[in-house]
């Protein structure tokens, strides 16, 4: 059943700085994309934490946050997440750059809404896996999306996006400094002390700056991650401090309610050990390059996907050029 409302109907979900994935309205249209078959967890290894020693709530903490687990502790994204960010900070023909691409979902949904996709992750595996899930997907639909995914170093962002292509939009989630450890290149920001974490960060997102055309968006997804002694390190604070150093402008901040899932039984424990709340949020957080209004008013009324047209596969007519 379909929301009501004139909310729901011009934006997809009202505009708040709440976005609550606990209604039924999100777990309703996050099934229908999961149905589509994307598989969001490929190229990774299965136990992605397995080598992290931060702390003893890795698990915990990832099966109650605004990215899924897969098994214990291997990460995916929400599809319905990145359809509302396309929706809202970009229009269609628009091109995407992900400078932490991972897993397939945000290339295969963009293209899905007909904006252009270019992601970058330092991993030959996950770009191979999301090469190895697009063609699978294009021939079970009869389909021809495009994403572009590179290997490489995303501190070397504007070396690695072909030579011309300017963003209209940035949106990516980097890697929860050491939460989930993707592999032992010591380039991998997720082997990384904090310190050095967050000076290869600030360089990442000068690059996205670089890349990004002027009055437009970028939206990043983020979560608060604990030091080894369990006090966290502000990396929500640091994302706002990286942006505005690189020239941006603080525009949104919204807050993703998550479902609870086994937190209310878990809360408790954690809590009289050690006064820890169990985190069950995350922010997406947007910026601004230039003047924000211009931006607006360039992106035009919001055009909604249709995505009952590809949850019934006998009616399958997805524009793709």
């Amino acid at each position: 059943m379909k929301p009501r409302g004139a909310l729901f109907e011009r934006y997809i979900i009202p505009p708040l700085s709440v976005l609550d994935a606990r209604q039924g309205y999100w777990m309703d249209r996050k099934k229908k994309w999961q149905s589509l078959g994307i598989e969001q967890d490929i190229g990774r290894p299965e136990n992605i934490t397995g080598t992290n020693s931060v702390n003893g709530e890795v698990a915990e903490y990832l099966a109650c946050t605004g990215i899924e687990t897969m098994g214990v502790a291997t990460s995916k994204f929400d599809p319905f997440l990145s359809e509302i960010m396309y929706t809202w900070f970009s229009k269609e023909g628009d091109v995407i750059i992900d400078p932490f691409c991972g897993g397939s979902t945000r290339g295969i949904v963009a293209q899905m809404v007909g904006r252009q996709y270019y992601g970058v992750d330092i991993r030959q595996e996950q770009i191979h896996a999301n090469n190895c899930n697009l063609a699978r997907f294009n021939k079970q639909y009869g389909l021809n999306l495009y994403p572009k995914w590179y290997v490489g170093d995303s501190c070397e962002l504007v070396n690695i996006i072909p030579n011309g292509v300017k963003a209209n939009m940035i949106f990516s989630c980097p890697p929860y400094v050491n939460l989930e450890i993707y592999s032992d290149n010591e380039k991998d920001l997720s082997t990384m002390t904090y310190d050095k974490f967050i000076i290869a960060y600030q360089e990442i997102i000068n690059n996205c700056y670089r890349l990004l055309k002027d009055n437009a968006f970028a939206v990043f997804v983020v979560g608060e991650v604990r030091d080894k002694e369990g006090y966290y390190y502000d990396f929500v604070g640091d994302t706002k401090k990286c942006f505005l150093n690189a020239g941006f402008k603080l525009y949104n901040d919204m807050v993703l309610l998550e479902l609870i899932g086994t937190a209310a039984m878990r809360c408790g424990r954690f809590f009289n050990a050690s006064r820890k709340i169990t985190k069950t949020h995350q922010n997406v957080i947007v910026f601004s390059k230039g003047n924000a209004v211009k931006t607006a008013k360039s992106l035009g009324d919001l055009k909604l996907f249709d995505i009952d047209k590809i949850t019934n596969y006998s009616q399958l007519t997805i524009q793709t050029n």
